[in-house]
């Protein structure tokens, strides 16, 4: 194995900042109290980041800053402040989400390496490559991808690649999930996910479904420890393990288990495991183990959605009953202390205790073994026949902790130690490790001869060796040493505690100066195409807003009556599938261009390697028919401009929050930009202020809350390719509201949840109007065309005169619409 493998772990704590180092992370990634993905977990102050990273860096492990939310307007100054910190700090790299944080690195921070983090959505060669060309030193993949599209991605890029190898999994593509943002303000692009995904949904038709709720958003842990040696073969350099906000004992177990998988990898090329470690890994936490999508999704095998949280591993079941006594027959052992749950079948959650007696043929015993019966009391009663789980073993748990609570305790550094010792010279230590660095202590008066009793080789060696408040350890020696010598112990360990202390200062500094040395100067964000360097657009303070937006809709179809869309500047044609009559599609969309309205097109917004290679596939006249394109994400602009298209727009999913973002945009050639829905007017109105890019913003129509790889639909025995089927069907949560499914079917199939209710402002006008954004657009896949033309109508009217006088058939629109159930969205209570 030729390439550096990086075991890349969690600190969501100082404890579990010690936990990963001393059980052999090579990396860390942590955050600091702000602009981090995990806002709920431990994070660190500016202090104790320092000391974090001088802590780490004397281990030589690198030190990775999760600054990977998005970042509001408002926020810019305060990011710079924050980054100038970082810088200071000597960290090893910044993992980033927001495209206005990554221009601003790129450009003012060249020295601190930039990190794509996952939420970026990068998931096919296209967009990493234009990663690339922006600056990144760095991606962490999407974790939808196969590995043969990790192998592709390799092969076309020289960014490292980082993926994730064990813990939990999101069921949307990370960065495109607005769920737990819409239903309750908590914002997973802002680090406060709520995970309304753990919760349980009804599958079906609205009201007649009548199934019973499931997890179906549940996606079971991550673990690939057996399989290592294919995600590393395939290019994943950077192997990352998920759980910012897992206790440190969790980190200390998962970081050693995949410590001695590793090693073993490298030092022997087999990647097989013992089932001591998968048992380890099972025990401390699992909602079940898969292996995602590497090996392609299974999804029979990828969700858990019959229990959203910590399964445990399986104990036995109860035989009998007698009063609060309960009789199991163990398939594991147990101990006192280990933490048990008595589930029924088919019930998701149980009733837990910790194991505070055990009797065994009638006595008490502190544990017992697999095989043997034993009885437990309860403070609960407990139906025969209900499995037992033991979700926390108390063994494995001190052991995880006894690995952090002594900072030097467990990993140590090797060095060579060498001794001068000599009559009429000064005493001298000096210690060097495997890197060239070192260290010398020397005494200030000279040594003379023993008066009575020399001192000995071995006791020099043993009081040398007393390294426990260090993390050294001396494994080999040059004792230059003359007979008959004496010196005070106190010197000797004086000087020992000098030297171990100066070769502290001595590899922190080392690995500071290395964090930094490996950055090169990106300079001024550009795109390259076709082998040429665009020049950056000219300096343009800001965008002139214009009298009246432009009112834009998107549809699903394009055989509506043109009278429909009166009103309209321009329809986005968003097809669910791309398999196109293209004589037909150039028909109708010449259609609604004769009424005035232009056409474009929106492409979706995952498109993976095989979806890429169709799109490319489709005709030019396909292209050329329409007047704009919306991309769905950074990877497709270069397909554009190969297909000459000039014009192009960037889609909500790029989730653009404030005026840095825009700018680099502008770079790439993006003409106009759909404002993230997660600002209110406030903050929309800070970005136009300041950016020369168009700005739209969604005034109506249901948000895609989440694209999933996973589907709900699939079973064993029908295929994508056999399935049957439509729209129509929904998630229902536990309060009654339904979440439409949507199908996307480009090469692969994706599903689309889009939110319970309509965006709809037309009620409350009057800011939305003074916001005076470049175009406003209205959401109307999947409905009839009497509602299309209503909401067109309406929406025509309130742009051009507000509610004033309104005629009665606009006020009916209104009416019907509220009747109906909607949202405001952001524009008014936004996300923290």
């Amino acid at each position: 194995m030729d390439r550096e493998i990086e075991l890349l772990a969690p600190a969501g704590s100082r404890d579990a900042l010690t936990a990963a180092i001393q059980n052999g992370a090579d990396a860390v990634y942590m955050g600091g109290t702000k602009f981090s993905a995990r806002r709920m977990a431990d994070n660190f102050e500016t202090e104790a980041l320092r000391e974090a990273v001088e802590y780490a860096h004397l281990y030589g492990v690198r030190i990775y800053i999760t600054l990977n939310i998005l970042i509001k307007e408002k926020e810019l100054s305060e990011i710079r402040d924050y980054l100038d910190q970082l810088s200071d700090l000597c960290i090893d790299g910044v993992i980033v989400q927001d495209l206005g944080v990554a221009k601003i690195i790129a450009e003012e921070y060249p020295q601190l390496s930039l990190h794509a983090s996952t939420q970026m959505t990068i998931h096919e060669a296209q967009g990493a490559k234009t990663l690339e060309t922006l600056g990144f030193k760095r991606v962490v993949l999407a974790r939808e991808l196969t590995l043969d599209e990790i192998r592709e991605i390799s092969d076309k890029t020289n960014l490292e690649l980082e993926g994730f190898i064990h813990g939990a999994l999101c069921v949307s593509y990370s960065g495109q999930c607005l769920m737990s943002s819409m239903i309750g303000g908590r914002s997973g692009n802002r680090g406060m996910c709520a995970q309304p995904c753990r919760m349980p949904y009804r599958l079906g038709s609205g009201e007649r479904d009548k199934d019973k709720a499931s997890y179906h958003l549940s996606p079971k842990d991550l673990s690939t420890i057996d399989i290592l040696g294919q995600i590393i073969d395939n290019g994943i350099t950077s192997l990352k393990i998920e759980g910012r906000m897992k206790r440190p004992e969790y980190v200390a177990v998962v970081v050693r288990e995949y410590r001695k998988a590793i090693d073993r990898l490298i030092e022997t090329g087999k990647g097989d495991v013992g089932d001591q470690s998968r048992n380890e890994l099972l025990q401390i936490f699992n909602r079940g183990f898969t292996h995602g999508h590497f090996l392609e999704t299974n999804h029979g095998s990828l969700y858990a959605n019959d229990k959203p949280n910590n399964r445990g591993v399986p104990l036995g079941k109860v035989l009998r009953n007698e009063g609060k006594m309960v009789y199991i027959s163990l398939e594991e052992e147990l101990e006192v202390g280990d933490g048990i749950e008595f589930r029924q079948r088919g019930r998701s959650n149980g009733k837990g205790q910790t194991v505070r007696g055990l009797t065994l043929a009638g006595g008490a015993v502190t544990s017992a073994s697999k095989g043997q019966q034993v009885a437990i009391r309860t403070t609960f009663n407990v139906n025969l026949g209900t499995q037992v789980y033991r979700t926390s073993k108390a063994r494995q748990l001190k052991e995880a902790a006894d690995s952090y609570k002594d900072i030097y305790g467990y990993r140590k550094i090797p060095l060579r130690a060498r001794v001068g010792l000599k009559k009429g010279h000064v005493p001298l230590v000096e210690l060097s490790d495997q890197l060239g660095n070192s260290s010398r202590a020397s005494g200030k008066q000279a040594l003379e001869g023993a008066i009575n009793r020399p001192i000995s080789r071995q006791d020099i060696i043993l009081q040398l060796e007393r390294l426990g408040d260090t993390p050294f350890i001396i494994d080999s020696w040059g004792l230059d040493i003359e007979d008959g010598i004496f010196i005070p112990l106190s010197i000797l360990n004086k000087l020992r505690r000098q030297a171990g202390q100066d070769l502290i200062e001595a590899r922190v500094k080392h690995f500071n100066q290395k964090a930094h040395k490996n950055q090169t100067h990106i300079g001024t964000v550009y795109v390259k195409d076709h082998g040429s360097q665009l020049a950056p657009p000219l300096n343009k303070s800001s965008f002139e807003p214009p009298d009246s937006p432009k009112l834009k809709a998107y549809i699903d179809r394009l055989d509506l009556d043109p009278f429909v869309l009166n009103g309209l500047d321009m329809v986005y044609y968003n097809p669910s599938g791309f398999q196109f009559s293209l004589n037909e599609l150039l028909g109708q969309v010449a259609t609604i261009k004769k009424h005035d309205i232009k056409v474009s097109l929106a492409l979706p917004t995952i498109t993976r390697k095989l979806d890429m290679e169709l799109l490319r596939s489709l005709p030019d006249e396909f292209w050329q028919a329409f007047d704009q394109v919306e991309a769905g994400n950074i990877g497709q602009l270069d397909l554009l401009q190969e297909k000459g298209i000039d014009q192009y727009h960037g889609s909500y999913s790029f989730n653009i929050m404030n005026s840095m973002a825009t700018g680099l945009l502008e770079s790439l050639n993006m003409s106009s930009i759909v404002l993230s829905p997660e600002l209110t007017l406030g903050e929309m109105h800070d970005i136009n202020k300041n950016t020369y890019l168009p700005c739209q913003i969604t005034v109506f129509g249901r948000i895609r809350l989440m694209t999933t790889e996973y589907c709900p639909h699939h079973t064993d025995q029908r295929g994508c390719n056999s399935c049957n089927r439509k729209d129509g069907e929904s998630l229902t949560d536990r309060m009654g509201y339904s979440f439409p499914l949507v199908k996307k079917r480009i090469s692969r199939c994706y599903t689309e949840i889009l939110n319970s209710l309509p965006i709809f402002v037309a009620d409350d006008i009057s800011g939305i109007r003074d916001l005076k954004a470049a175009a406003w657009g209205l959401r109307l896949e999947r409905l009839p065309q009497e509602d299309i033309q209503a909401i067109v109508s309406l929406y025509t009217y309130v742009k051009d005169k507000g509610l004033d006088r309104a005629p009665a058939s606009i006020m009916e629109s209104i009416d019907k619409i509220k009747t109906s159930g909607f949202t405001r969205g952001h524009f008014f209570r936004g996300v923290d």
